[in-house]
This record gives structure tokens, C-alpha cells and sequence, in this order.
């Protein structure tokens, strides 16, 4: 039960932190299409700076997010979070020589620096700014990529272990219920030896019991 209990939080907040990791990535993709735009030398002046100013926004969702993806007061994704920064989930209750447990970790993925710091502010104001910025998200998107992966892999770990723990948890309790039916069975029958030992014993004092009475009455 304490495994299970451990395993499901950790599944809860790996999940968490992967939803919040995937609309990151949707939204990186938005703003590589502004980008793209803004980067257009023919553009007017007018309309980059409304790309721009979208391109911003799209990146302020990004912090929030980032900052949201919290569960049970866990953040895998920003590492300046001022809870848990990473989660680790009992595999079994298992301890080993160095008095170490069985856990599986997961990491803090550290989004804040992979994906905000490395945008920046500085926004898509001109053509130049705009083609550095394309190659930027880029990058950033294949770390953010990398990280779903790495997230994904935990989670169906995580998800193996519950599966495992429940078939496991299920033999055991089928266990304990044959060890104690096995048991009762036994200690049924030795109550029932017992009674008839009792009523034999009854039985036998109440014949005692009457031989002088019959030898009194010989004698009237």
C-alpha cells in the first residue's frame, strides 16, 4: 500500500509536469512561426511590431506555465520552484546494504533556464533579431523534446511498477487468505474434537453419577 501510494504521486506529478512540457512545446512552435514572419525583410514596420508583441505574450505563457506545473507541491519544471524540485517513487520497500531505498527518481527538468532564459526578452522587434531568434527556439525545442522523452520513459516506468505492485499486492492478499482459511479449518476441527470430548465427558459423569442410585435401590 505505501509503495502504490508513492508510485501514484510520482505518476501524478511526472504527468503533471509533461502536460505543462507539451503546451510548452506547442506554444514554441507558435512562436517560431512569428519568428519566421518578423524575420521577413519586406515587412512592414507596423505589422512586425504586432507579431512582436504576440511573440511576447506567447512567451510570458510559457513562465507561467513552467510555474504552474506544480502537484502535491512538486515542480518538475522550474528548478527555482520553492517546494519539491524532484520526485522519487518507492519501487519496493526493499532497502539495500548501504541502507539506500528502492527508488525511482525523476529529475528536475530546469525549464526555467532551458526555455526562458534562453528566449530572453528581447523579442522579434527587427528582421536580424527575428532570424537569430528562429535558430534559438530551435534549440530550445529539441532540449524541450529531449525532456518530454525523458519524462515519457519515467512515466511508463512508473506506470510498469504500479501494474506490477497491484498484480503483486493481489497475490499476496490470495496468500494471506489461503494461509488463514488453511488455519481456521484447522482450529474448526480441533473445536469440534474438543465439544466431542466434552459431551463424552458429560456423559460419562452423568452414568457415574447414577450407578448409586441404582445399588441404593437394591436395597429398599
Amino acid at each position: 500500500g505505501a509503495v502504490t501510494s508513492s508510485l501514484n504521486n510520482a505518476k501524478s506529478v511526472t504527468d503533471t509536469a509533461i502536460a505543462g512540457a507539451e503546451q510548452i512545446s506547442d506554444l514554441l512552435n507558435q512562436m517560431k512561426s512569428k519568428a519566421y514572419e518578423a524575420a521577413d525583410a519586406g515587412l512592414e514596420d507596423d505589422s512586425r511590431a504586432a507579431i512582436d508583441k504576440d511573440f511576447t505574450a506567447l512567451n510570458e505563457q510559457i513562465t507561467t506555465i513552467i510555474k504552474s506545473s506544480e502537484f502535491n507541491n512538486t515542480n518538475l519544471l522550474d528548478e527555482g520552484f520553492s517546494g519539491t524540485k524532484t520526485v522519487a517513487a518507492l519501487q519496493s520497500l526493499t532497502i539495500d546494504t548501504a541502507g539506500t531505498d528502492d527508488s525511482l527518481n525523476v529529475d528536475n527538468q530546469g525549464f526555467t533556464a532551458m526555455v526562458t532564459t534562453a528566449i530572453g526578452t528581447g523579442g522579434i522587434a527587427t528582421a536580424a533579431t527575428a532570424e537569430t531568434m528562429v535558430g534559438t527556439i530551435d534549440g530550445v525545442i529539441k532540449n524541450v523534446n529531449t525532456s518530454l522523452s525523458d519524462m515519457g520513459a519515467a512515466s511508463r516506468k512508473i506506470e510498469g511498477q504500479l501494474s506490477f505492485t497491484s498484480k503483486l499486492s493481489d497475490v499476496v492478499e490470495t496468500g494471506i487468505g489461503n494461509l488463514v482459511d488453511a488455519d481456521l479449518a484447522k482450529e474448526s476441527a480441533k473445536l469440534q474434537a474438543l465439544q466431542v470430548q466434552q459431551q463424552l465427558g458429560v456423559q460419562a459423569l452423568s452414568i457415574a453419577n447414577q450407578a448409586p442410585q441404582t445399588i441404593l435401590s437394591l436395597f429398599r
